[in-house]
């Protein structure tokens, strides 16, 4: 924005008006991604807490598996098998 206030000086509106457009472009994008960065960081607060209410399974014969693998986009953030005896009770 300031290099178009300068070129706009020099007399140069043309460009000037090129020069502003970017310069609002930029900031929609730096906006947007400052926005998505902020959702990743509650993602990443979110994804450790079920880490550690899960760990608490661990005791129990659960089994626990994070970050598994998924076709296409993404991962499987949690898996939680439950123990032997307890699948064995659902039946």
């Amino acid at each position: 924005m300031l290099f178009a206030v300068i070129v706009a000086s020099a007399g140069e509106f043309s460009p000037t008006l090129v020069l502003m457009l970017f310069a609002v472009a930029l900031g929609f994008q730096a906006r947007r991604c400052l926005h998505l960065a902020a959702r990743s960081c509650v993602d990443a607060r979110s994804e450790d807490e079920v880490r550690r209410v899960l760990a608490s399974l661990l005791g129990e014969g659960w089994r626990v598996r994070h970050s598994l693998s998924w076709r296409g986009r993404g991962d499987i953030d949690s898996l939680a098998v439950a123990p032997a005896a307890l699948g064995s009770w659902s039946r």
